[in-house]
């Protein structure tokens, strides 16, 4: 994807399937929304086995993140700071049950947005957060 020096992309696809209108508008069939960050959504019939919950969000000095995912799945919790840099790495290892509660101490972290991001065997997730001082 290349970047056209304003922060946007200038070659981005969007692949949908279109209908024309009665005016010959392109009108897409059907839209199922989605979240998460892999390349394309779920299959259709499939969910995502991945979560993350942030609270409280915004937070000052700690939040409490619970990460879903079957348990025994290998999983990784990083935070990220605005530029991208790795903060800290919360947890790495196989998932001990159904949900995982961490706490995030952001003590001598400045004010901004981070991002947690959750990776599992076969997807990853990842949440914005909000430290207030």
């Amino acid at each position: 994807m290349d970047f056209n020096g304003n922060g946007i992309a200038d070659d981005l696809e969007i692949a949908s399937s279109m209908t024309a209108d009665d005016n010959g508008n392109g009108v897409p069939d059907a839209c199922e929304p989605w979240l998460g960050t892999s390349a394309a959504p779920p299959s259709a019939g499939s969910a995502l086995d991945l979560s993350i919950e942030a609270s409280p969000n915004p937070f000052n000095p700690q939040t409490s993140l619970r990460i879903g995912a079957p348990a025994s799945t290998p999983m990784r919790v990083v935070i990220y700071d605005a530029r991208g840099r790795v903060v800290a790495t919360l947890f790495e290892g196989p998932m001990p049950s159904d949900s995982l509660l961490l706490t995030w101490e952001a003590h001598g972290h400045p004010s901004g947005v981070y991002f947690v991001e959750a990776t599992g065997a076969k997807e990853h997730l990842t949440s914005k957060i909000l430290l207030l001082k």
